[in-house]
């Protein structure tokens, strides 16, 4: 458990720097916007594999049981949830995380729609749904961490959107959306129009959902369903 402790310390630390005003506009000056971002998700994800191996490594102490059929939660959150990954590259949005904020037409607002926070909901997706079907003491530790980080990243976020638009244009562009997914079509302040997120981010989201369930037993050695 000790090695598991300290990966994800080390996870969060890594992810502490963007916070660093200075530091991350420093970095983006030096290298453009793209390259940040990608060269940043490589990193998480090679830390996310440390972290991985640590977590598979880690003792079993299990803390609740629950019916099997809520085992098949993951396996329906998670093509929302990796759809909603696919869509922070490929979708323009000014008010998050994304690849690109430039060509954000808010009459065509695609991802921004469902949720303004599409990495921290697909984060917030697989971590929840993770947790609650393991467990386990591992489990809290490893998915409470991204849990909590997927809940606390969109002050910071926001804060620093902010301030790159005036009050005015931020008002107009997140009322017609919302940080939990769909909840501003509920509340009737956005519509649902696939058409803007992109059919081929779906086709991709989708594609790589199945490819990520046939290798879920052969690289976390677990079936992703009861």
């Amino acid at each position: 458990m000790t090695d598991l402790i300290i990966t994800i310390a080390i996870f969060i630390i890594a992810h502490m720097l963007p916070a660093i005003g200075p530091l991350r506009r420093g970095i983006i000056k030096t290298i453009g916007k793209a390259p940040y971002i990608v060269g940043f998700s490589l990193m998480s994800l090679g830390l996310l594999g440390w972290v991985g191996v640590a977590y598979a490594n880690a003792p079993y102490i299990e803390l609740w049981v629950l019916p099997r059929f809520m085992f098949w939660l993951p396996a329906l959150l998670m093509p929302l949830a990796i759809i909603l990954l696919v869509a922070v590259f490929t979708n323009p949005n000014p008010l998050s995380i994304a690849l690109k904020s430039d060509g954000f037409n808010e009459n065509k607002m695609g991802v921004v729609s469902i949720t303004r926070h599409p990495l921290l909901v697909a984060l917030l997706l697989w971590s929840v749904s993770h947790m609650v079907i393991n467990g386990d003491m591992a489990s809290v530790l490893l998915f409470g961490l991204f849990t909590i980080m997927s809940l606390g990243g969109p002050a910071s976020i926001e804060k620093r959107k902010k301030q790159k638009m005036s009050a005015d244009q931020w008002q107009r562009l997140s009322a017609a959306t919302s940080f939990m997914p769909f909840w501003a079509m509920v509340a009737g302040r956005a519509r649902l129009n696939i058409a803007t997120i992109g059919w081929p981010t779906i086709v991709a989201g989708l594609v790589l959902y199945g490819v990520l369930f046939y290798l879920h037993p052969h690289i976390i050695g677990v079936v992703p369903y009861p």
